[in-house]
């Protein structure tokens, strides 16, 4: 079974362009930082047989790998842009994205976005992009520190604050899901009337927990993977999120610096092997192989902004290698860091991201499956027409919380 990834209406984009400066950092979110911990530790993951292989979403033109899977016609000269790129406006009757919603192009010529490579919002508010996804609903109800009123033990909402803020994080996560995977798979926003239909759950109560005025529980959560297709990290960790809302002594992990146990084993690791903060990727250490395999990675201090800045990743990971390694990168940023880092880094780093033209485009990439390990390959710099296949590991934080990720680079047959 393959993982492929999906980037909705995107056939008419070429990897190296982008239709317009794409201003993806802007937020009308006050950031705050997450609760934390003392952390755990999970075994290093080695890739197997069955580990699922990864697809690109790329047009035909750029591969005839028989992994790529087509997309939908487009339908109008603007339908090649990613969701981020269209307004969904509705009725105040319609079903959030249903029959009377309407999508039009922001660049058409009444566009909000004409010449402007300003968001889109909902009400002032854009809830699908980076930083403002706390803010799922103009109408959120203001989180108080007090005790529970009658109305939010009704609904099941938090009344700690820091529990609120994870409540909020879990329903901005299902709704980007519920809104991309839509138009991944359909070619707009799957309603609640649908996945009503698919959870056996109300349309009434499904919209509480979007708009994060209802707890998830995990068994609600597994309800919703099939239908928003959550990977499984994703799953693990909105699962983490909900456990540490109903554990008070279970916590996110504190900031800190690598274990010495887990240097020891980077050193001993006789291929390329990295140590990477959770959340936002910053390089804690690294092995003599990885050095020398990943030029000047020591030097970009986080591996996301050497996949994304320095040329030298464009020759490491050759031609679609570096697209799908910087897209996996960026999914995890998106979806497996809030909650468990600084909002303000995370947001920091976003900023810094975004102004790669190709960035806005994985932000809202789609990853059936899992995410690692990731089948790819890796060259030499001078020789990057010889690449070798490798399958990139990772420990995941996301079943037990880690402060660090080891990345390790081991070659395939």
């Amino acid at each position: 079974m393959l993982v492929r990834i999906r980037y909705g209406q995107l056939e008419l984009l070429r990897a190296t362009q982008f239709a317009e400066p794409f201003d993806i950092a802007s937020s009308t979110t006050t950031p705050t930082a997450a609760k934390e911990g003392d952390p755990g530790v999970t075994p290093h993951m080695e890739p197997n047989e069955n580990t699922r292989s990864l697809a690109m979403a790329r047009t035909r033109a750029h591969s005839a790998d028989p992994r790529i899977h087509p997309h939908r016609p487009q339908t109008g000269p603007d339908r090649g842009m990613a969701v981020y790129q269209s307004l969904v406006t509705a009725d105040d009757d319609s079903d959030e994205g249903g029959p009377t919603a309407r999508a039009r192009s922001p660049w058409a010529d009444d566009g909000p976005w004409r010449g402007r490579g300003q968001p889109p919002t909902r009400d002032g508010i854009n809830p699908y992009l980076p930083s403002s996804g706390l803010q799922i609903s103009p109408h959120q109800p203001p989180v108080s520190g007090g005790p529970p009123t009658p109305e939010s033990r009704d609904e099941g909402t938090s009344s700690r604050p820091e529990e609120a803020e994870l409540d909020r994080i879990i329903a901005a996560e299902l709704e980007e899901h519920r809104v991309f995977e839509g138009f991944a798979t359909v070619g707009r926003q799957i309603t609640h009337s649908e996945l009503a239909e698919q959870t056996s759950l109300s349309k009434e109560h499904i919209g509480k927990i979007l708009r994060g005025q209802r707890r998830v529980n995990v068994r609600t959560l597994q309800t919703f993977a099939a239908p928003l297709g959550l990977p499984h990290e994703v799953r693990d960790h909105l699962a983490e999120l909900i456990l540490r809302n109903e554990t008070s002594a279970r916590a996110a992990p504190e900031p800190g610096p690598a274990p010495a146990d887990m240097k020891q084993q980077l050193t001993a690791t006789r291929f390329p092997a990295i140590l990477l903060t959770a959340g936002l990727f910053d390089i804690a250490a690294a092995n003599d192989a990885a050095v020398q395999k990943l030029p000047r990675l020591l030097e970009a201090g986080n591996f996301l902004r050497w996949l994304v800045y320095d040329p030298m990743a464009r020759l490491v990971f050759a031609g679609s290698a570096w697209h799908e390694v910087t897209t996996v990168f960026t999914y995890a940023l998106h979806y497996l860091s809030r909650g468990t880092v600084p909002e303000q880094a995370r947001a920091a780093l976003i900023a810094e991201l975004s102004t790669q033209p190709e960035f806005p485009r994985m932000w809202t990439a789609r990853i059936d499956g899992q995410l690692f390990p990731l089948h790819t390959t890796i060259a030499d710099p001078t020789h990057s027409s010889q690449a070798t296949p490798i399958a990139l590991t990772v420990s995941t934080p996301w079943r037990a919380p880690a402060r660090h990720l080891n990345i390790s680079l081991v070659p395939s047959t």
